[in-house]
């Protein structure tokens, strides 16, 4: 017996969509974690941030006149904002017939794509700094001895200790710190290797997140925006060792294009930064390959 199926009928049935899933980005934590200077209006193109130098004391002798006058100098270090921008035109149509809310969505994932630049860029900076442990390009698992000695680094630097330059933090990609936490509770290769005792290795057996003064770091933050591979390139470093200039914050602006049938969607920001100090940050170079056990 013949039977009639979705084949024969295939015209007249309905195409069900369910809502759209949006791509998801790491918008990171750069931006809050170095010296934050907006260039306000009216003040010029860049921030410019002068720093002075330092002077020796001598021995004196009784009797005799000091005649050791010094100078007393000044540097400069300046950042100069500038203008980052995602740009996308869409149809009246796609508009109007889409079943999403096109505009609306579009607006948010241009947000999240300058979010992402923004945090990109400033991880250039932990790239920059020219202390690298334990070696460059390391291929080997961090661990928590790597973390605690990029902060002993900082602040007990002999040119210009870090210890007066803010809070000391840590940035890591997820998939270091899997292999930090691993190094704190005891794990090798998936297996434990002696009980985990309670304390710091017992609240990160418990917790994924890192915990916020562990290693002694003042915070230790996550940040999947660090490119993978066989070595990826965390850091620590304090907050002054860096600035960041916001100048004008993320806005958006619509451009009617009559002739197109269009609209064209432009979002936008400006800002800048600048290594302030290279004696106060580390590039923490390690695995960042994807986690097997």
């Amino acid at each position: 017996m013949a039977a009639v199926s979705t084949t024969q009928l295939n015209d007249i049935l309905p195409t069900f969509i369910v809502p759209a899933m949006r791509t998801q980005q790491t918008t990171g934590v750069m931006k809050k974690l170095g010296k934050v200077v907006p260039l306000p209006p009216g003040k010029g193109t860049a921030v410019n941030q002068p720093k002075f130098g330092t002077l020796t004391a001598y021995a004196g002798t009784d009797g005799v006149d000091v005649q050791q006058a010094q100078t007393l100098t000044t540097s400069n270090i300046s950042a100069t904002p500038g203008f980052i921008a995602v740009q996308l035109v869409l149809t009246d149509r796609v508009i109007r017939q889409a079943s999403e809310n096109v505009l609306r969505e579009a607006g948010i994932i241009m947000g999240l794509a300058l979010a992402k630049k923004l945090d990109t860029d400033l991880l250039t900076i932990i790239d920059g700094f020219s202390t690298i442990i334990p070696s460059s390009g390391n291929t080997g698992a961090l661990a928590m001895g790597h973390l605690m000695a990029g902060k002993a680094i900082v602040r007990g630097n002999a040119t210009e200790p870090g210890d007066k330059a803010g809070p000391v933090v840590g940035v890591v990609h997820e998939w270091q710190w899997h292999d930090i936490r691993e190094d704190a509770i005891g794990l090798a290769t998936g297996a434990v290797t002696y009980p985990i005792p309670e304390g710091l290795s017992g609240e990160l057996a418990r917790n994924y997140e890192p915990l916020g003064r562990a290693f002694g770091l003042d915070g230790l933050y996550l940040d999947n925006n660090i490119v993978t591979g066989t070595s990826g390139k965390a850091g620590v470093f304090a907050r002054d060792s860096f600035m960041f200039v916001p100048h004008v914050a993320m806005g958006k602006e619509n451009e009617r294009d009559a002739s197109l049938q269009a609209w064209e969607l432009n979002v936008f920001s400006w800002y800048g930064y600048v290594e302030l100090n290279d004696a106060w940050g580390v590039e923490v170079d390690g695995d960042c390959s994807s986690p097997t056990s």
